[in-house]
C-alpha cells in the first residue's frame, strides 16, 4: 500500500503559532521647538508679589517729513531760546501668567507587570506635549498679534491682496516665491523691527538677520525656486538657527513644524488640511517672517514652559487609599504676548504640494 502524505498550510495550524514580540520600541515622534529663538524670553522670579510682568518698549525716532519744525528738529535763531521740547515716552505691555498641565495615570498591575519602562515612556510623551503646545502657543499669538494689528503686518502671494483674493488661487498660481519673502522684509526694515541672532536671544544690530519660518509644504515650492540658496552652499553651519534650511540675501529660511493653516476665514485655525493643487479648495498656510522681540514669553521660574516640571506621585492618599496608581504630570505657569504687531509680517499661500 502506498504512503500517504499530510500536508496543510500554515493557517490551518494557527493555534501553534505565536506572534513574535520584537521589543524594541519605534522612533517616537519629537517635536522640535522653534518659535522660542525669537522672542523675549523673560523669567518671572518667585517671591515677588506679581502675576504679570511688564514689557517697556522705548520711543521711536521720529521718522519723515522735509519741513524743519515736524520731526521733532527745529531750526534756530540766533539769540533766541529754541521754544519746543522733544517728548519722550514708554509704551507698556503687560503680560500675565496662566497656569496648564497634563497627567497620566499608570495602574499599579501594570508598573509591576509590564515589559516596557510605561512611566519612563509616559514621562517623554508629556514632554512632547508640553513642546508642541510651547511652540503652537508662540504661532497662535503671533496671528492674533498682526491680525489685530491690520492690513501692515498681512501679505498675500503674488498680486492679491486680500484673504478672499488668495482662497480664490489653485496651488500653482498661489505658491510662495523668494519675491513674497522679500517683500515682507523691506516691510520689516521700514518697520525697523530688530534682527535675531543665531547665537542670543536678544536683537543685533550688526550681524543679525530676519527668519522667515515656513511650513514644510510651502518650502515644498520655495526649495524649487531658482534663487533659493541652500544653507549646504555656504560651507559652514556655525550659527544656524534650530530647523535652518538655507539663506537668501540675509535673510534665513526656517523650517516650521507646526503650520498655521486656514480654510473658512483668516485668523481662524483649522487642522483640517486640504490640498488641492490645480483647484481653488485648497488650505491656505501662513509664512511667519519676523525678527525678534516681535513678542515675549513669561514664566515662572519654577514652572518654565521650556523645562516644565514633572511631578510623580506614587503613594496613598484619600483618592486613592490602596495605592492602586502612579500618576505623571507636568504644569506650567506661563504667557505669550504680542510687544509689537508689525514687526512681523504674515504671508498667507497655497501649495502645490499634494
Amino acid at each position: 500500500m502506498a504512503a500517504v502524505l499530510l500536508t496543510t498550510a500554515s493557517g490551518g495550524l494557527s493555534g501553534q503559532y505565536q506572534k513574535y514580540f520584537d521589543k524594541k520600541l519605534l522612533t517616537a515622534v519629537l517635536q522640535l521647538l522653534v518659535m522660542d529663538q525669537f522672542g523675549q524670553i523673560r523669567s518671572l522670579p518667585p517671591n515677588m508679589g506679581a502675576l504679570t510682568v511688564r514689557f517697556t518698549r522705548p520711543d521711536s525716532p521720529k521718522v519723515g517729513g522735509t519741513t524743519i519744525g515736524t520731526t521733532g528738529v527745529y531750526a534756530l535763531a540766533e539769540g533766541v531760546p529754541l521754544a519746543n521740547d522733544r517728548d519722550y515716552t514708554f509704551t507698556f505691555v503687560d503680560a500675565t501668567c496662566t497656569q496648564i498641565g497634563e497627567k497620566m495615570r499608570i495602574s499599579d498591575i501594570l508598573g509591576a507587570t509590564n515589559l516596557f519602562d510605561t512611566l519612563q515612556q509616559a514621562s517623554k510623551v508629556l514632554g512632547q506635549d508640553a513642546a508642541h503646545y510651547y511652540d503652537f502657543a508662540i504661532t497662535t499669538e503671533i496671528i492674533a498679534g498682526t491680525q489685530a494689528f491690520g492690513i501692515g503686518a498681512k501679505l498675500y502671494v503674488g498680486a492679491t491682496q486680500t484673504f478672499a483674493g488668495i482662497k480664490a488661487l489653485t496651488g500653482a498660481t498661489g505658491a510662495l516665491t523668494i519675491k513674497d519673502i522679500l517683500r515682507a522684509f523691506t516691510r520689516l526694515t521700514l518697520a525697523r523691527a530688530p534682527e535675531a541672532s543665531a547665537n542670543e536671544r536678544a536683537p543685533k544690530a550688526r550681524g543679525g538677520t530676519y527668519v522667515a519660518v515656513c511650513p514644510p509644504q510651502v518650502l515644498f515650492d520655495l526649495e524649487q525656486d531658482q534663487k533659493f540658496i541652500d544653507a549646504g552652499t555656504r560651507g559652514t553651519s556655525e550659527g544656524l538657527f534650530t530647523g535652518e534650511m538655507g539663506t537668501w540675501y540675509g535673510v534665513r529660511i526656517i523650517r516650521g513644524t507646526q503650520p498655521w493653516i486656514e480654510n473658512a476665514a483668516e485668523g481662524t485655525y483649522d487642522g483640517t488640511i486640504v490640498y488641492d493643487p490645480v483647484g481653488a479648495t485648497g488650505s491656505v498656510f501662513s509664512t511667519i517672517c519676523m525678527g525678534s522681540e516681535m513678542f515675549g514669553v513669561v514664566s515662572l521660574a519654577s514652572q518654565s514652559i521650556t523645562s516644565p516640571k514633572l511631578i510623580i506621585v506614587n503613594t496613598p492618599d484619600k483618592s486613592d487609599a490602596l495605592n492602586q496608581f502612579t500618576s505623571v504630570g507636568w504644569k506650567s505657569f506661563f504667557t505669550v504676548k504680542t510687544l509689537k504687531g508689525d514687526w512681523a509680517q504674515i504671508i498667507r499661500s497655497k501649495v502645490s504640494y499634494s
